[in-house]
């Protein structure tokens, strides 16, 4: 199931520490759409002799640059400059802890949600 996880999914994590200012995980999980600025030639429907094909386009930002993106949106740019992205077996074994149950539930089934967006921000300060 990871395999396919990992073709649906793009897995995005950040983290920040410093001394006197504690320790910030940022992480995104995205389908990472394609916006229509992502496109060289966007798709489209063509109609000849009265048959109708679907001619795909091509896209000029792949799933990791189109999540970076988003993670940077919304995390802001100074976390989003230490985002990694993970395969998703990568990202269960580092953050399962910071996933909600019902996130993790939802996941077992990749055909299910469909438009699928979750992120969270946890700052811990011990000092």
């Amino acid at each position: 199931m990871s395999k396919k996880l990992d073709d649906l999914y793009v897995f995005v994590e950040s983290e920040y520490s410093a001394t006197g200012e504690g320790l910030t995980v940022a992480l995104l999980i995205t389908r990472a759409y394609p916006r229509q600025e992502d496109y060289d030639i966007e798709p489209e429907f063509i109609t000849i002799n009265g048959k109708t094909e679907y001619h795909p386009g091509s896209m000029k930002n792949g799933p990791g640059f189109r999540a970076l993106r988003e993670f940077s949106e919304i995390h802001g740019g100074f976390l989003a400059r230490g985002a990694q992205l993970y395969s998703h077996e990568q990202f269960m074994k580092r953050r399962a802890a910071y996933i909600p149950r019902v996130v993790e539930n939802l996941l077992k089934d990749p055909e299910q949600p469909g438009n699928f967006v979750w992120h969270t921000q946890v700052h811990m300060n011990f000092g």
